[in-house]
């Protein structure tokens, strides 16, 4: 069954250069920062690059303030790069940091930027009778179906599926989604106060 271009996505995350400017704590980049280190042993700027997801100005930042700490050890470099591992010290840092959290992956977005972007994404699909009866086309569904379906997928609320088991509500949940033909982006993780909260799930999500 072919379906219609994906649209042009209504929301792009911007790449903050400043720690000030994600929006959240620096204390939490820190923490994410040294415990990823631990986790990889010898690390370069280029390396937490690719696992934090953040920009260079603001992992160099970080990267210089733990060096005036003494928490990590420069072992040379690569190119323009640094090669570094923790001292003593940043080890037994990361592991303090490891007991509050084993999260080192991606770092999470605020809150706030969180709820612009589900806002800016806030779904408005093409609904028609034409549309319905194209996703449905692998289904006998019957014209008064497609008739309810319709203003309840218009009117945006919550569409409750009900009936025994084994009557179709699956065959027609998992159609009704091709409704929505546009991409959407979710962050890795959230935070709020202080805390990480997951996100993205590999089995439903794509990178």
């Amino acid at each position: 069954m072919s379906q219609p271009a994906a649209a042009p996505l209504a929301y792009r995350p911007r790449t903050p250069y400043l720690v000030d400017g994600l929006g959240i704590p620096k204390a939490l980049l820190v923490d994410l920062f040294v415990r990823r280190v631990y986790m990889e042993g010898e690390s370069t700027l280029s390396s937490l690059q690719e696992a934090l997801k953040l920009s260079h100005p603001v992992l160099s930042d970080i990267f210089h303030q733990l060096r005036r700490q003494k928490l990590v050890e420069v072992l040379g470099m690569i190119g323009e790069d640094y090669r570094f591992v923790l001292s003593e010290a940043g080890r037994e840092f990361a592991i303090d940091r490891l007991n509050i959290t084993q999260y080192a992956g991606a770092a999470p977005v605020s809150l706030r930027e969180y709820t612009q972007a589900v806002c800016a994404q806030a779904a408005s699909p093409a609904v028609s009778r034409e549309r319905l009866r194209e996703v449905f086309a692998d289904l006998v569904v019957t014209e008064s179906l497609v008739e309810q379906l319709g203003p309840a997928l218009v009117s945006q609320k919550a569409l409750f599926l009900y009936g025994p088991t084994g009557n179709g509500k699956t065959s027609l949940a998992e159609r009704l989604v091709r409704i929505y033909d546009d991409l959407i982006v979710v962050p890795y993780a959230l935070e709020v106060d202080s805390q990480i909260i997951l996100v993205y799930d590999p089995v439903i999500h794509r990178r």
